[in-house]
């Protein structure tokens, strides 16, 4: 019998901490932010969350039926990409550039850095979510397969794995 499939849910609760863990960290260290960009930033971190754990729910309910675990693999490994190695690098190469630049040069490279930033972040999301809208469409047209019974086969060996 197949085994269950329960990397992607994992995958996703720990994705999720590690973004709260990152929101939480900028908003502190930023010193608290204030007013309407603030809620920008809060309803930003809410609908990452709530997506998030969409799949992760869809993962869980289907473990058994992902036929093509390495789609899955692909659509989390971008989201980690996407959502935490990205934004994690860019923080710390401006924290670098700030110290190390000076004031004309620094604001020149953030600027592009954000624009680079953003195009990797976005088309790590959409790649990820190709690959996740292909693996439902695969799981869910994949039959949920029965357990065979001895009793309906003529050889009595057939039901134990080698």
């Amino acid at each position: 019998m197949k085994k269950a499939y329960k990397a992607p849910f994992w995958s996703l609760i720990i994705l999720i901490m590690a973004v709260t863990a990152l929101f939480a960290y900028l908003f502190f260290q930023s010193g608290g932010i204030e007013g309407a960009y603030w809620s920008q930033i809060f309803l930003t971190w809410l609908i990452i969350v709530a997506v998030l754990t969409g799949e992760a729910l869809f993962y869980w309910f289907n473990r058994w039926r992902i036929t093509r675990r390495s789609w899955a693999t692909v659509h989390i490994s971008l989201l980690y990409l996407g959502l935490l190695v990205v934004p994690v690098v860019y923080v710390a190469t401006i924290f670098y550039l700030r110290y190390n630049e000076n004031s004309t040069a620094y604001y020149e490279l953030a600027i592009q850095l954000a624009k680079i930033q953003g195009y990797v972040i976005l088309v790590s999301l959409v790649a990820a979510h190709l690959f996740f809208i292909a693996t439902i469409i695969r799981t869910l047209l994949t039959r949920k397969q029965q357990p065979s019974h001895a009793a309906d086969s003529p050889n009595i060996l057939d039901d134990f794995d080698r």
